[in-house]
């Protein structure tokens, strides 16, 4: 696995609300600090949560260099009722179509999952969702996630709008 270093993407990002932690979405942690968390390898009080998240990049996805403070967007796999799952969240404006384009790319040719994208303007929990990105191989088997094209971002990755958010 790969060092954090000066990234705390995964601090602020979430909501949680277990062990001594209670903080809302999009809000610093009191428990940050310089140097990552302070009650990260605590025995007692870190969350598990904490303990057991580990963003795609941390996990080995995509270049080195690719961090999410570096790129601007945080990828993750999550386990639905539907199987295995990317997520991704711009943390700046317009990160999947620039700085987090190759990221996307990367996760989406190494973890051959559906990639779902919250954009900056729009995050959750409000927003479940705004764009699809997948492998073309996977254009068909994801029908019912697929709306609208968006974008080419390589030439065997394709943009969608996540049909979900729009329904409802």
């Amino acid at each position: 696995m790969r060092a954090c270093e000066d990234c705390q993407t995964c601090c602020t990002i979430p909501a949680i609300k277990e062990g001594v932690v209670d903080k809302p979405a999009w809000q610093r942690c009191v428990h940050q600090c310089a140097t990552g968390c302070a009650i990260y390898t605590a025995q007692i009080g870190r969350p598990q949560v904490c303990a057991d998240f580990r963003c795609a990049w941390h996990g080995g996805v995509g270049a080195d260099d690719a961090r999410p403070n570096k790129v601007g967007a945080m990828f993750w796999i999550r386990k639905t009722d539907n199987g295995h799952v990317g997520f991704a969240i711009e943390l700046v404006a317009n990160a999947l179509r620039t700085t987090a384009q190759e990221m996307a790319v990367d996760f989406v040719r190494q973890t051959r999952l559906p990639l779902i994208v919250s954009l900056h303007d729009r995050r959750p929990p409000d927003d479940v969702g705004d764009l699809l990105v997948l492998k073309r191989e996977h254009v068909l088997r994801a029908i019912a996630m697929r709306g609208p094209y968006v974008a080419t971002l390589a030439p065997d990755v394709m943009v969608y709008e996540f049909a979900f958010a729009r329904a409802g």
